[in-house]
């Protein structure tokens, strides 16, 4: 269903956490590609993704691909998916609806930093929220944030989220990539300079070359990211990507067609894993 499902799971190799089941076996073959790579002294993984990234600003997300597994590292959003596809908290601790699900109050987590060091707080949520919905930026999900009728912030923590109608998934609008919460002074930088508070920080991009991130030692869950760095590198040719992959040159590549796939489940460096999402499949 989506390019989605693998970027949370890279998201969860990269972080480490505890959390979600599927992420948890990526991570076991995440782990041995690592032990027998180069790279693993320096604590690095190393990604190939076939398409660059339109922009590195997430309102004008428009490929998915790199730019959502860029966008799960770099940002958060108010809220998340999980491998069921529920919506869970990131920087909403909570929220809650009135009773015609017309108001969504939504309650930040205290303290969190964006990469340069200033704290979040509920003014960048609604200037984020503001710049989906300006046309001039083109975002691909203006037409559903234009159900917002007013937002405001009550306090320095709190925003809420009055639409023109009832809206019972509006928590899942909130998960998408595209409504990443960007610093509000900021905004004029974020395709040369992106500023997020995601678990790693924006280091370098070279388009059609190599993108590079790097632990971010503020993240707000405590002890994560495990690892030091993340390199994406644009390889459109799946043939090429997968002989690095057995040369240890990579340590994922996703996305395989089925020719590939069929090769690789007989390598002796390299395990595929395939995750069932609906309608179709994930492979990495």
């Amino acid at each position: 269903m989506r390019q989605l499902l693998s970027a949370c799971r890279l998201l969860r190799l990269c972080v480490g956490s505890a959390g979600r089941q599927a992420l948890r076996r990526l991570a076991i073959v995440g782990v041995i590609l690592l032990a027998a790579s180069p790279a693993a002294a320096e604590n690095v993984i190393r990604v190939s993704a076939n398409t660059p990234v339109r922009s590195l600003d997430p309102a004008k997300f428009s490929l998915g691909a790199l730019e959502f597994n860029y966008a799960l590292l770099v940002y958060s959003r108010l809220t998340y998916f999980d491998d069921n596809l529920s919506v869970i908290p990131d920087l909403a601790e909570s929220w809650e609806a009135s009773p015609d699900q017309t108001v969504w109050t939504f309650h930040l987590r205290h303290g969190v930093k964006f990469h340069d060091g200033r704290e979040l707080d509920a003014e960048d949520v609604l200037a984020t929220f503001k710049r989906l919905a300006d046309p001039a930026i083109g975002s691909v999900i203006r037409t559903t944030v234009g159900l917002i009728d007013k937002a405001e912030a009550p306090d320095k923590y709190t925003v809420r989220f009055a639409l023109t109608i009832p809206y019972a998934s509006w928590p899942a609008i909130t998960a998408a990539f595209h409504a990443s919460v960007v610093p509000r002074d900021a905004v004029d930088t974020l395709s040369t300079k992106p500023d997020g508070t995601g678990p790693y920080r924006f280091v370098s991009y070279e388009p059609n070359g190599l993108m590079v991130l790097a632990r971010n030692p503020d993240y707000f869950e405590p002890g994560l990211p495990k690892l030091d760095k993340v390199e994406f590198r644009i390889i459109p040719d799946f043939s090429t990507a997968v002989a690095g992959l057995e040369r240890g040159e990579l340590d994922i590549v996703w996305g395989l067609p089925p020719e590939h796939i069929a090769k690789l489940k007989g390598s002796l460096s390299a395990r595929v894993e395939e995750v069932q999402t609906a309608p179709g499949r994930c492979s990495a």
